[in-house]
């Protein structure tokens, strides 16, 4: 079974403690009382915001069937602490004290030195670290054979490794997660778009692989077109429409852009409306309009999907606002004190800047 802790909540600590051998995953955030050495059957763990001694209790002996590990240092450990802890674990890990290890990631870490002690790590087929030299690298590549995917914070270069059958080509875009092998996941949450369009609530037009078929977008209703699909190398990029329900928004559709990070699915993606639309829980920012969902860093799990972010904004456009959770004050307070008002400002900025409905 699958447990979480935020914040050393009494009741859930409780329920680690009667049913440690039966929980196979574990949340772990804020939690700095928690002790889960108990758990000898886990094959998952994310500690998120933890103490130097529940970074150090992550060890052979009490996890013999770790899977998967996430960790995030956060702002709870000093630099000194995180560089001790992490250099114990990182020593258990790249040794293959983990035999099972499969993925590891670590996030607000900082950047990492290899060490003479990192030997072999044959299982471990995807990493997230921030390494410091090319050195580092290279070590790294060279005792995790069956790595698959490898992603880093920063855009790096690094020189050509010689005398091995990777090409520079290849390690580069193993490092920043730009490989074809690596498009796997995201390829596979795209297909599953296509539900969204059956049910009438998306419509994808484009994304950073060039060979896609682009569908055109429908310039809006004043007839401003749309605004040119910025690259990068630390984000893969989707645009396409969505399609509210609720009026006035049922009146158009509205373009939005999903950035996934280099770390995806292990960070969440940034959701942006390129439309403007006037609505307690968006908030306006210069041209772009940004939503916060109700997925959050601390609740986003590897294996939400597209489709849970997309539904899960279609979401906070169609519900009630909640009174003293806006993120656009002045609209909150028309919505719930000057409804006519807000109503005949939404529908004005809808029939203006939305774009129509009918699928291309």
């Amino acid at each position: 079974m699958s447990h979480t802790i935020r914040n050393d909540e009494c009741n859930a600590v409780s329920f680690l403690q009667l049913h440690a051998t039966k929980i196979h995953r574990l949340v772990l955030i804020r939690s700095p009382t928690v002790c889960f050495t108990s758990l000898n059957n886990l094959r998952s763990l994310t500690l998120k915001y933890g103490t130097p001694e529940q970074f150090n209790s992550i060890r052979p002996e009490y996890f013999p069937f770790l899977e998967i590990l996430h960790v995030d240092s956060g702002l709870s450990l000093n630099a000194s602490d995180v560089e001790k802890a992490m250099d114990k674990l990182l020593k258990m890990l790249f040794s293959n004290g983990f035999p099972k290890l499969r993925i590891f990631t670590s996030i607000h870490i900082g950047a990492i030195s290899s060490r003479e002690t990192w030997s072999h790590a044959p299982n471990l087929q995807c990493v997230h670290l921030y390494l410091k030299q090319n050195k580092d690298y290279e070590l790294l590549l060279s005792i995790c054979p069956n790595l698959r995917r490898f992603t880093t914070y920063e855009h790096h270069v690094f020189s050509p490794l010689s005398g091995r059958s990777h090409t520079w080509d290849t390690f580069k875009s193993c490092i920043l997660g730009k490989s074809q092998g690596n498009h796997r996941r995201i390829m596979t949450e795209i297909g599953r778009l296509s539900t969204l369009e059956w049910g009438g609530k998306f419509m994808l037009h484009e994304c950073s692989l060039d060979y896609m078929t682009k569908k055109s977008v429908p310039a809006r209703f004043d007839n401003t077109g749309v605004p040119p699909l910025v690259l990068s190398e630390e984000n893969f990029v989707i645009r396409g429409r969505i399609f509210p329900s609720k009026h006035p928004y049922s009146l158009a559709s509205f373009l939005i852009e999903i950035r996934l990070p280099n770390a995806f699915p292990f960070a969440i993606p940034r959701v942006s409306f390129l439309d403007p639309i006037y609505h307690p829980h968006v908030k306006k920012t210069t041209e772009i309009c940004e939503c916060s969902l109700k997925l959050t860093p601390d609740n986003w799990r590897p294996t939400n999907s597209l489709n849970d972010v997309i539904e899960t904004l279609i979401e906070v456009i169609e519900i009630e606002p909640t009174i003293g959770q806006y993120h656009e004050p002045t609209a909150g307070l028309e919505y719930h004190s000057a409804r006519d008002t807000f109503d005949q400002k939404a529908l004005s900025l809808v029939l203006s800047k939305g774009r129509p409905r009918e699928y291309h």
